[in-house]
């Protein structure tokens, strides 16, 4: 182990403390560099320090935020009861599953209504192929049995 890296990794470590640093945060600190430098680990990148973006709330993060929101505003107006905190989540949460299902069967008809059209297009373009067959096999018929009459005068 080097000690002109321990000394540097330690000043780094202080230069980006804003505050002033307790005495056990800065022993806690100086082992762990230490430690980190034994085991042979690099130091950390500046790149390290920046936060990484947080992802999008996802649809159920919203509505919890804003029920819950509204809730507590209803709670405090005297519009509703008291509830504990596991009262309102599971309250909320009930009322997640309750648009989830609804939600869910709107897209199950969606999915009807749109299944009828594709079958009722199907059917159409179904009996309009038949139609188109049966004009175009008319005449294939007729050149069949004329292909028949030909093999039995052949065969006399």
């Amino acid at each position: 182990m080097d000690n002109t890296e321990l000394a540097t990794r330690i000043s780094t470590y202080l230069n980006a403390q804003s505050d002033l640093v307790s005495k056990k945060e800065f022993i806690k600190a100086v082992g762990k560099i230490y430690t980190d430098l034994e085991k042979g680990k690099s130091a950390k990148k500046a790149n390290d320090d920046v936060e990484k973006k947080k992802r999008e709330p996802t649809k159920y993060n919203l509505f919890m935020r804003s029920e819950m929101a509204v809730l507590k505003a209803k709670i405090q107006n005297g519009e509703i009861d008291a509830m504990t905190n596991r009262e309102m989540m599971a309250h909320v949460a009930k009322l997640w599953q309750e648009k989830k299902s609804s939600d869910d069967e709107k897209q199950d008809v969606e999915v009807e209504v749109k299944e009828e059209k594709e079958e009722k297009t199907t059917k159409k373009t179904a009996k309009k192929g038949e139609k188109d067959e049966k004009t175009v096999k008319k005449p294939a018929k007729k050149a069949e049995k004329k292909d028949d009459s030909d093999e039995e005068s052949d065969d006399e």
